[in-house]
């Protein structure tokens, strides 16, 4: 595995020493990692990041750098979907504070002040775009699928599954609770709306998890999404990277600390093999830059392009794009529609 690790200097800010972020990826959405770790370490980030990654996937495909590292986990045995083999990467974990993270988050900004509850409480990210009414008939028969009380649930918002604030050995038991019930219902399900009452899984679970907890008595702090960029804000879409650079923005740009690309498009991946005439074109659509331009960039292909594509970076631009396949970089209209003129 070959080491990649470049010095970058923090000049202020630096937070996260005590903490480690977690988050998992398959060799594909590796590139999503990295934005996720350079974002972090560029911020003044200091702690550790652990990758989970699964016995299947071969860890010395993963980037050095000393302040990650790669958890290998054996998945459950049996069919499930990726979010779930994960879980079992979170049984292992020594004690400690945690940050548990989809792979498709970006850091904008010193985060100490909005993570410091992760110190007393489960810390959440309330989602802006809710799955289900808090009563709703599904978490209804979700409640009666797992066997808990749903008269006694308390009330709570929808969150993301994206994101969890917890602290070893203090959760250590909602963890386990979390992991093991998915483990039990979710086998054989490897898609989204696979199970006829908990839609979004993992997620799901998570919820009434949440809610169960609230109803012990127990503290969950919350983020609201006024806080994590979720959407294609005309307000926030130009925004100039790092957050240094953003003095002169409207307020509501100054509370985002977290960029979430949930669903959304992932500027590495590339196109399939074209064959037809149609497929070669929207290959080129893609590669060059001119597609991301015409449907307006999103805050999240923007932030990942910053954080990503440079030499200047944590982990460099040089140490992962050759191995998956990655071009569109180097092409001077992909960097323009993606604002990197200025980088090299």
């Amino acid at each position: 595995m070959g080491n990649f690790a470049k010095n970058y200097d923090i000049d202020s800010n630096s937070w996260g020493d005590n903490l480690t972020l977690i988050t998992a990826s398959d060799f594909n959405y590796l590139p999503g990692v990295y934005a996720l770790f350079n974002s972090a370490v560029m911020n003044g980030f200091k702690g550790r990041l652990k990758l989970l990654l699964s016995q299947d996937v071969d860890a010395n495909l993963v980037c050095q750098h000393p302040q990650m590292s790669v958890i290998n986990y054996q998945p459950f045995d049996g069919i499930y979907h990726l979010n779930i083999g994960r879980l079992k990467g979170l049984l292992s974990l020594p004690p400690g504070n945690y940050l548990h993270l989809d792979a498709d988050i970006i850091i904008e900004r010193p985060c100490s002040h909005i993570l410091e509850p992760i110190e007393t409480s489960l810390l959440v990210s309330i989602d802006p775009h809710p799955k289900y009414d808090p009563y709703d008939v599904w978490v209804y028969h979700q409640c009666k699928t797992i066997g808990i009380s749903f008269e006694e649930l308390p009330n709570y918002l929808y969150v993301n599954g994206g994101f969890l604030g917890f602290s070893l050995p203090r959760d250590e038991a909602f963890i386990h609770e979390w992991c093991e019930l998915s483990r039990i219902y979710f086998q054989g399900i490897n898609r989204v709306f696979g199970h006829p009452y908990f839609h979004f899984i993992d997620q799901d679970m998570l919820n009434l998890l949440i809610r169960k907890q609230l109803g012990k008595g127990k503290s969950i702090v919350s983020i609201s999404p006024k806080n994590i960029e979720f959407s294609n804000s005309d307000i926030l879409q130009d925004r100039p990277f790092p957050y240094t650079n953003q003095k002169n923005l409207p307020t509501a740009d100054h509370i985002k600390y977290i960029i979430h690309g949930a669903s959304l498009p992932r500027p590495w991946l590339q196109p399939k093999s074209a064959k037809s005439l149609k497929a070669r074109l929207l290959n080129f659509i893609k590669t060059s830059g001119v597609g991301a331009l015409y449907r307006k960039r999103l805050p999240y292909e923007r932030a990942w392009a910053y954080y990503t594509c440079s030499e200047d970076r944590p982990i460099p631009i040089s140490a992962w794009a050759e191995r998956h396949s990655f071009t569109a970089y180097k092409n001077w209209s992909w960097r323009r529609a993606y604002g990197l003129t200025e980088l090299r």
